[in-house]
């Protein structure tokens, strides 16, 4: 493969507001499709992803419905060709939408509010990507939101038709849970559908080059590919190491309970893109929230997490940080400096702890045969007591006092 691929975004409205990205990546190709609007568009796609005979490992939509407009022929036959795509080890991230619990049509229909998912967002087997603020001007990292200033809201909420995946359960009941009586949301949303975004990333001012001009871009369509580029980086690294790609991360991004990411505690989501505020809508807390997920994703974390040689439960990322820096390696649009270590070196196992080992190897032996002859010793007391008791029996028992066979 080459040593760079080309991006072309799936579009629809104001999702997405540029065409083209080029991200530089190692050896790894990540997939970007410009398609027309229609509700078979999701099918039609997929379908062709999984008929290729080596697809694309991650895809990066910044596309979406309403849920509820679509067929649900429609929602079941995508569902089924994403889990077909996760078993091949391909990665689908939906960008969670730019208009909070309500929708882009609030940009159109005056006085309209309610919670109304997003598709392919709400399908359980993609990754739902939101959006944050604040690092753009260097202040705290809060929910994407425009009644604070952004231009865009994070999308967010409760499928209407399908149910919460088992490996997300805990974390919305733990949501709840913590949610202060304040910050109880409006009636209006399905608690036991799929939760969504799963994870976030910052979505304020993106510069964007078009004709020759500098534009500052904004929406979950820019954080989505963006967490695309880091997933396509660490498969890079598996590859390389001759080990499969991520593939589907959600279970182990809820079996980590967001160690990969940033949380993000501030915000909300009733708002939509157009200023137009509802009581719908929810809050950001400490842990996965309905607004931004787990928060947002710190690429080390991350690649951490996915990857099962470079890095255990105890590693720290001080280290690698400082590597990656010195490399020159960003996340996106750079490529990868030549002579850094994809893969640490095998640590050696020391003097002291091969001499432990033995030491206590030794010890069980010694136990063990120390065991053994005294179970011996203890059978052969146990026969000679047993024997001396039949001698007696016999002595004392007399030919009359022999039992008669009756």
């Amino acid at each position: 493969m080459s040593s760079h691929a080309n991006f072309t975004l799936v579009n629809k409205n104001r999702f997405c507001h540029s065409k083209h990205h080029t991200y530089f990546t190692r050896e790894i190709l990540v997939c970007f499709r410009y398609v027309d609007a229609g509700y078979d568009t999701f099918v039609t796609w997929i379908v062709s992803v999984n008929n290729q005979s080596v697809p694309q490992h991650v895809h990066s939509i910044s596309f979406g419905g309403y849920e509820d407009s679509m067929p649900v022929a429609i929602l079941d036959a995508f569902n089924l060709e994403a889990i077909k795509a996760g078993l091949q080890g391909v990665t689908i991230l939906v960008a969670s939408g730019d208009d909070g619990v309500v929708g882009y049509q609030s940009l159109t229909t005056h006085g309209l509010c309610g919670y109304n998912p997003m598709f392919p967002a709400s399908s359980p087997w993609v990754t739902a990507v939101g959006g944050t603020m604040g690092l753009e001007k260097g202040d705290v990292e809060t929910a994407c939101r425009v009644n604070a200033g952004a231009l865009i809201t994070s999308g967010g909420g409760f499928s209407k038709y399908f149910d919460a995946p088992k490996w997300q359960l805990q974390s919305v009941r733990e949501y709840f849970r913590r949610l202060p009586a304040d910050k109880r949301p409006h009636p209006g949303y399905r608690v036991r559908g799929r939760a969504y975004p799963d994870v976030s990333l910052a979505a304020v001012d993106y510069p964007v080059v078009v004709g020759g001009e500098i534009y500052l871009v904004s929406g979950t369509s820019a954080s989505t590919p963006v967490v695309s580029g880091m997933i396509s980086l660490i498969n890079s690294e598996l590859l390389e190491a001759g080990l499969p790609p991520v593939g589907f991360v959600n279970p182990i991004l809820y079996a980590s309970k967001g160690a990969f990411a940033n949380d993000v505690t501030v915000g909300e989501n009733h708002c939509s893109a157009s200023a137009r505020c509802c009581k719908q809508g929810f809050h950001a807390t400490p842990g996965w929230d309905p607004v931004t997920g787990f928060g947002s994703v710190d690429f080390l974390k991350l690649r951490a997490l996915l990857h099962p040689i470079r890095y255990n439960r105890n590693h720290t990322y001080v280290d690698d940080l400082a590597r990656w820096k010195s490399a020159n390696l960003l996340l996106v649009g750079h490529a990868h400096k030549p002579g850094y270590p994809s893969i640490a070196s095998p640590k050696k196992i020391s003097i002291n702890t091969i001499v432990i080992i033995t030491v206590f190897i030794l010890v069980i032996i010694c136990w063990s045969r120390c065991f053994r002859n005294w179970m011996r010793s203890r059978l052969r007391l146990q026969e000679n007591h047993d024997s001396g008791e039949r001698s007696c029996f016999a002595h004392i028992i007399t030919p009359s006092d022999t039992p008669k066979q009756w």
